[in-house]
């Protein structure tokens, strides 16, 4: 039981330093990473998908569903798999 508080406390600690930067990409932006191999993964809906038309070369893996509702654990292990 000890082992187990101590590494989630360190996992803890390790997650303070970690955070994401929000970058808008413009559509030529995105050309020209995708170009470079940069993966891109598009987390939009079907119906987003249907109104806007899906990224060319793009692996389409929706985060959230029709509901609104998402599974992270579910979506980072089918990125995984990308």
């Amino acid at each position: 039981m000890f082992k187990q508080i101590t590494a989630y406390m360190l996992l803890c600690f390790c997650a303070l330093g970690v955070h994401a930067d929000v970058v808008n990409v413009d559509s030529a932006e995105l050309v020209r990473l995708a170009a470079t191999g940069v993966a891109v993964i598009d987390i939009r809906t079907m119906p987003e998908w249907r109104e806007t038309g899906v990224i060319p070369g793009s692996k389409l893996l929706t985060f959230f569903d029709e509901k609104g509702v998402f599974n992270a654990k579910a979506w980072l292990k089918q990125l995984s798999l990308c």
